[in-house]
Order: structure tokens, then sequence, then C-alpha cells
């Protein structure tokens, strides 16, 4: 028996024309339904089912649109990938592929890449050579070359004026010098004599936690007196890589609490004066804070912001989160914040806020390449966006984090095979025969659907459903 052109093809050809000009690809996943409710991931599907029933012409306009008549094993799925991969190296010259990354026959080969580095010891010996051949990049940091880690710590150097680079200091170019410092110390004992030659010469500092004495620390101090014509040191203020706003804001505390260090007197002799707490009354904090908005366009104070006239804004600030997030702060002077904007939580809240701004730059721009300067809603988009990408990259967003960007679409979902569901033979291989390969395919349909599967019996049913519950999902609920 031979399918005939009925308008139940010519609905789903129509609907498979629309998805490939949208997608750029024939991939059409199973669980995939139109905006008119047809069910095109199963149509495709069942016409790879069934190819021997159709007409040479039906599989002639098939082919036309680029067709995919059989899902490839695990096996050619590798072939693919590395296929794919080595058509990317070609064109871009190395092998460091975007985790968003899709080439443009619909295959997420960014996902793919940063799956094999996180599996990276399951993988034979054979494919790893493979991937070694195409210069593959098995930790993230590792694309640079030596002399290129060395010159841009010299950049530091030159520009800093000594080596103790912050273990998060990323360069513009997106290096992450800070981490292939700390890499340096760790592997401190496997060094050769010549290359750690370089790195003396540079000042390298071997042992981040190494002391300064008291001594120096006072040179310091002078250092920057000289240089700056007072003894007031800003508290973040680093000097010749050490933290001496920080040790300074310690020992004038002290001395402010009455018990000040030992040779506090030498400190005193260079104009260094205790620690004075300026007391702000709330209603100068809402006016400062209120003057700040005005100014800034929003309330996200530093927390060393201080003003003009010397109110420590960014410390009060802080002072009334806490006052608010342990339910002692008064309701109108939380409703008068509020409306300034201040945000209760800064970590979430601006989290929640960076997705706001991306929405708006989705809607607007319809893509999510926000280029790294870009500014939207008065926040840095780009920047945030790349952190994001980066983040994901290492496996180091937070669970709820992820789950949003993977619903807003910066982030593609992680796809699980039925192989997952630990199934036994019998209804792994009815599923595989029809063409359902993943748990979103699965659970995209309800238990009525599998039923009318072939030979998939009621026994299998409940095992998939069984497997499914164990692991946090369902089966779609039936139509009544």
């Amino acid at each position: 028996m031979r399918i005939d052109h009925s308008e139940q093809w010519r609905k789903g050809m129509a609907a498979l024309t629309r998805y490939i000009a949208e997608n750029g690809h024939a991939r059409v996943p199973f669980s995939y339904v139109t905006s008119d409710g047809l069910r095109l991931g199963q149509w495709v599907a069942n016409r790879r089912r069934n190819a021997e029933k159709l007409t040479p012409e039906q599989r002639s306009e098939l082919d036309t649109l680029g067709f995919i008549w059989r899902i490839v094993d695990r096996s050619e799925r590798w072939r693919e990938a590395i296929d794919a991969l080595t058509r990317y190296v070609t064109e871009n010259g190395h092998a460091r592929v975007p985790f968003s990354y899709v080439t443009s026959d619909g295959l997420p080969l960014g996902q793919w890449v940063s799956s094999r580095r996180h599996c990276a010891e399951r993988l034979t010996p054979e494919q790893r050579s493979e991937l070694d051949t195409l210069g593959f990049v098995w930790t993230i940091e590792a694309n640079r070359p030596w002399t290129e880690w060395v010159e841009l710590l010299r950049a530091f150097v030159e520009r800093e004026g000594h080596a103790r680079v912050p273990q998060a200091h990323v360069t513009a170019d997106g290096a992450k010098l800070g981490w292939w410092v700390t890499a340096c110390r760790r592997s401190e004992a496997s060094f050769v004599p010549a290359r750690r030659a370089e790195l003396d010469a540079l000042g390298f500092v071997w042992n981040a936690n190494q002391r300064v004495s008291w001594d120096q620390r006072v040179l310091l101090v002078k250092q920057f007196i000289n240089r700056e014509g007072h003894p007031e040191v800003p508290s973040r203020h680093v000097e010749d890589g050490h933290p001496l706003g920080q040790w300074l804001r310690e020992q004038r505390i002290l001395a402010a609490q009455g018990t000040p260090p030992a040779r506090w007197s030498e400190l005193s002799a260079l104009g260094v004066r205790p620690h004075e707490s300026k007391v702000v009354r709330g209603a100068d904090g809402v006016a400062a804070l209120q003057s700040y908005v005005e100014e800034h366009g929003h309330a996200r104070v530093h927390y060393q912001f201080v003003t003009a006239d010397g109110l420590p804004l960014g410390n009060w600030l802080s002072g009334q989160r806490k006052l608010r997030n342990s339910g002692r702060m008064n309701p109108d002077r939380e409703t008068v914040l509020s409306r300034l904007g201040v945000e209760w939580n800064p970590s979430k809240d601006g989290f929640h806020a960076m997705v706001r701004s991306l929405r708006h730059f989705v809607q607007r721009e319809g893509h999510f390449d926000v280029p790294p300067p870009h500014i939207e809603l008065d926040r840095p988009l780009g920047a945030w966006v790349q952190r994001q990408l980066e983040l994901a990259d290492h496996d180091r967003l937070p669970p709820d984090d992820l789950q949003v960007l993977q619903e807003l679409g910066l982030l593609a979902a992680p796809r699980i095979t039925i192989e997952e569901l630990g199934l036994s033979a019998r209804p792994y291989n009815r599923l595989k025969r029809a063409d359902i390969h993943f748990v979103d395919e699965l659970v995209s349909l309800s238990e009525a659907d599998l039923t009318d599967l072939r030979n998939l019996g009621g026994t299998s049913i409940a095992e998939i459903k069984a497997r499914l519950s164990e692991n946090g999902h369902a089966l779609k609920a039936s139509h009544k």
C-alpha cells in the first residue's frame, strides 16, 4: 500500500518547509509541534519508518528539502560531530568552540565539545587521539602558548608595578591570567629552570600567602604618602601588590577602639589617625541616596562609595539591607527605598535585572549575540552574558540560574538520552525503532500514544513510567 498525496501529506510538507526555512535544517525533534497543533516531529518520524511505502515523487519531495532518512547510532554521531569539528577548525583556525555554537545543519557542536571535556576519562584512546589531532582544548584555558601567557603577565607587571595578579583577574581579551598564575604556583615543583627564570625575572610571587613584615608595610605607607601627598589610603588600595588599604584600616580601627598595635606611634608620626565612624541619620542617608539616583540613574551604590561631603553612602545602604532582610526596618523606610530602586538582595536581584535586560535586548534585536561592551537598560549586558557563558562552560552556574537561562534560550538545555533511563532491552528497542531517542521526546507522549506504538505492551509501558519517575520525569497526561 502506498501513501497518497493526501491533505495530511500536504500539511506535513508545508510545515516541514517552514521549519527548514526558520531553522536551516531538517532535524525536527520528535516532540516538536507546530503553532497550529501539527505534530511535525512525529510526522517526520513516521515518514522514516514507512519510507518503503512512499512514492518516488514523495521521496523526491523530501530529498529536495534535505530530509534525514536515518537517525545515526552512537558511532555515527561521533563521526558526524568529528566532521563538524574538523570543518570548524578549518574555518576558524582553532578548536575553541563556544558553548552556544550550533552548526548550520543544527548540530549543537559547542555543547558536544563541552560534553567531551567533562567525560574525557570515558573516551577510548582512539577517540582522544582523534581529538588531539584536531588540537582539541581539554581545559578551557590550555589553549594559549606559554610565550603568550608570559607576555600577558609582563604587560600586567608593567601596568601595575608588581606580579601579584588577583585570582579572578581577566585581561581585556578574555584571558584568565589570575587562573594561569594560580596554576603556575600549584605546579611549581614541575617547572624547568628556564621557565622558572622567566617568571622570576618578572618578580613572580610563588607563595601568594607570603607574609609582609611591619617594617615593609610602613615603607609602603611612606611610599604612598610621598606619591599622593597624604596618608588617607583608601581601604581597597593595593600598593605594589599588597592590600595596604585593608591593613591600614585594621590598624586605625584598633587604635580607635583603644587597643592600638604596639608600633602605632610609627604610623601616627606619618599622620595616620585612628578611624572615625560617621553616624548617618536615616533622613540624611535617604536624601543622599536620592541625589545619587538622580545623578547616576540607579541605586546600585558601591559598598565603598562616599559622598562629596564625606557620608559613607555605600556602607549605610548595606546596613539598611541588613535591617530590612532581618525584618527590623520601618515599613515606611522600606517603601521609600524600594521606590528609589534599592535591590534588597543584590546578587539575586542583580541576576534577575540582567535577565530582564537580556529579554529586552532579544525582543528588540531578535537574537542573543550581545556585543561584549553593550549596555542595556543601564546595565553591562554584554560582559554579563559572556560571564554566564563562561560559567556554563565550567559547570559553575547555580542550578536555578542555569534553568532560567535555558528557559530563556541563552543556553541550550542538555538532552537526556533514553539509554540513561536504564530500560531493559524490549522497551528500549521498541522506542528506538519508533525514532524516540531522547527523554524530552518520550515525555511529550501520553500513555495512550505509547499504546499505539507497535509491540509495546503494558509491562513495557509500566517499566517506562517507573524509570521516568525515578529520574524526575513523567509521561504527558492523557486527554479524556
